[in-house]
């Protein structure tokens, strides 16, 4: 989106005069997914981790990573500190790996991304709130048929009045604080409470999210969706408070917000354990009851791929055959499956990485590509694992156990920039292909190209950097030396922590619960569509988006700024002057961002 509002920038300047078609915007767009999901900080720190275990705990490294992950210890110090020349021989293993974990990856996921391709996009028509500001961003490049381009740069006015005081007050100490940036706000944008503050005796209330983005972001989020979160936000924090006045949850009122759920916390600690029952529960119950209320759709699409299915008549609009698609899902499992073993996993452990990819990752997307918002959180993804073959930790603990837990919880249940992000990049792509009309195949083909690259290229980046800086002189990387985060992977006892703490017989319960509930809530909402309880809205309300990250104050003002927009002028408000003012609120506020950001690079070469 960046690039676009690069070339929208240039354009408008005159320094760009010819006018691009709504296709490349789209290309460049999708190229541009496929490049940040893995040249990023997140990525980078991952693999920083796995190096850096080989200091911090080399028992652990030796439990948790084959070598070629935790390299030798003499490898680890040259990245760490720098060194004047990179031994790439002995380093080839570690960027072979990499570049092919990744790669593999990217196949399966974008493969199931194909196969629901035409439900998602052609029938449901699912939202991606994401998509919709970055279309509102290429069509303001073709002004003369955008006729609300004026409403859209006025969007972009506001945005950068908003941010650029906050970026500033980030990169000079002596510019005013006007959004107190700098007290009490979290690094994703959310104002926390302290001990002492009236709302800090309200247990469920850790932070408030003040992010502009955030803001107009909900404003794209169905209203059914944004009440519905909104109810179940309410229902939460009475359960959270009565939970409390009960004797559990002690101390923490004491607890900032910023660390609340961390440290005593009604995600992971009962009566509650929201994790099991949002995270868990709430997600797994999500792609039930969408496989079985589209079941007809995929057995269609596997009698298709059979070469007898009704949708072959649609196949010539499809990014690849139903066919071709099955071949590469099942190729791609596979060889994720043998490289998985190569590393220390079991068959069934292996099999069961996939499985959990597919679960948590395509009930993640669909979560934000209806609410908006992603259930990030690195302590649910070894679920399956957990349940079927390790319900006791395995002592002494095994690389099998170990390395399938690190890999569940930071490449499935974590950020989808730390390498995973097909699942999502895919169906963003072919939501705008189908917004702008540009070919699914070709953005596929896009989206491969530039994934792929990306993936080979970061490993070079990410040894270059360590090798001329010093991964402990940058403050993206020296974050990711400091702790352990792999010991929560190589003990029995750390392993009990995870999808939550206590045995299976203390939570699971809760995650049967969030199960039934949201299929209770689908099978209403599918029938009388009045009902304002959405199993979606409850997933979000009950997630750590909503409690730690702070979501519901977003989804509050957007609520009320939509109904209002719709109960005025009706849709037509709302596509006509809602949407364009929103989208461009968002490019005002990521060009601010990138002029920070600019500076901020020249203040690390060149203090000021």
């Amino acid at each position: 989106m960046i690039f676009n509002a690069i070339q929208f920038l240039a354009m408008k300047s005159g320094l760009l005069k010819r006018k691009t078609s709504l296709a490349t915007l789209t290309y460049l767009y999708v190229t541009g997914m496929g490049v940040g999901y893995y040249i990023n900080e997140h990525l980078a720190c991952v693999e920083t981790r796995g190096i850096a275990t080989r200091l911090l705990n080399p028992t652990g490294a030796d439990i948790v990573f084959p070598e070629f992950i935790a390299v030798p210890t003499e490898l680890a110090k040259q990245y760490i500190t720098g060194a004047p020349s990179i031994p790439w021989g002995d380093w080839m293993p570690f960027v072979s790996f990499w570049s092919i974990f990744y790669i593999i990856f990217i196949f399966y996921l974008v493969s199931i991304a194909s196969i629901f391709r035409r439900q998602w996009i052609d029938i449901e028509k699912v939202p991606f709130p994401h998509v919709l500001p970055a279309y509102q961003l290429i069509l303001a490049t073709q002004s003369k048929e955008y006729q609300s381009i004026k409403l859209f740069i006025l969007g972009i006015i506001i945005g950068l009045f908003i941010q650029m005081p906050i970026v500033l007050a980030a990169t000079f100490p002596w510019f005013p604080d006007i959004f107190m940036w700098r007290r009490d706000t979290c690094s994703h944008g959310g104002w926390f409470v302290r001990p002492g503050n009236p709302l800090a005796n309200i247990v469920g209330i850790a932070s408030l999210n003040k992010n502009p983005i955030s803001f107009a972001l909900a404003y794209f989020v169905p209203v059914n969706i944004l009440l519905s979160a909104i109810i179940f936000w309410a229902i939460f924090l009475c359960s959270a408070q009565v939970c409390y006045m009960m004797g559990y949850y002690t101390g923490i009122l004491d607890v900032p917000g910023c660390c609340r759920q961390w440290v005593i916390s009604t995600l992971k600690d009962p009566p509650l354990y929201l994790t099991a029952t949002s995270s868990v529960g709430g997600l797994i119950g999500l792609i039930l009851s969408y496989l079985i209320i589209n079941r007809n759709y995929v057995i269609n699409t596997i009698k298709t791929a059979l070469g007898r299915g009704e949708l072959q008549k649609y196949e010539s609009e499809e990014p690849m055959t139903y066919r071709m698609s099955y071949i590469a899902l099942i190729v791609s499992g596979i060889l994720a499956i043998a490289l998985l073993m190569y590393c220390g996993l079991s068959l069934p452990s292996a099999i069961l990485v996939l499985v959990s990819a597919f679960v948590f990752i395509f009930a993640q997307v669909r979560l934000i590509g209806i609410a908006g918002i992603s259930m990030r959180m690195n302590w649910y993804g070894n679920f399956f694992h957990r349940v079927l073959l390790w319900p006791v930790a395995p002592s002494p603990m095994t690389r099998d156990c170990a390395f399938a837990t690190d890999i569940t919880r930071q490449w499935i249940s974590d950020t989808p920039t730390n390498g995973w992000p097909t699942l999502w990049t895919g169906f963003m792509s072919y939501k705008m292909a189908s917004l702008t009309g540009a070919g699914a195949r070709n953005v596929l083909k896009v989206l491969l190209v530039s994934s792929i690259i990306s993936a080979i290229t970061v490993q070079v980046a990410i040894l270059w950097t360590g090798y001329t800086f010093g991964a402990s002189r940058l403050p993206a990387l020296n974050r990711a030396l400091g702790v352990d985060v792999y010991a929560g992977c190589s003990t029995p006892e750390a392993i009990s922590r995870f999808p939550t703490i206590g045995t299976l017989s203390d939570w699971m319960p809760n995650v049967l619960a969030g199960m039934v509930i949201v299929l209770i809530l689908g099978f209403i909402h599918a029938r009388f569509i009045w009902f304002p309880l959405e199993p979606i809205g409850f997933v979000a309300a009950f997630s750590i988006d909503s409690i730690q990250w702070g979501m519901a104050t977003p989804f509050l003002a957007a609520y009320i700024a939509k109904t209002l927009t719709l109960r005025i002028g009706g849709s037509k408000a709302y596509e006509e002057y809602g949407v364009p003012v929103a989208g461009g609120f968002i490019v005002g506020c990521l060009i601010a961002s990138l002029i920070g950001g600019t500076m901020l690079v020249i203040k690390f070469f060149y203090p000021y």
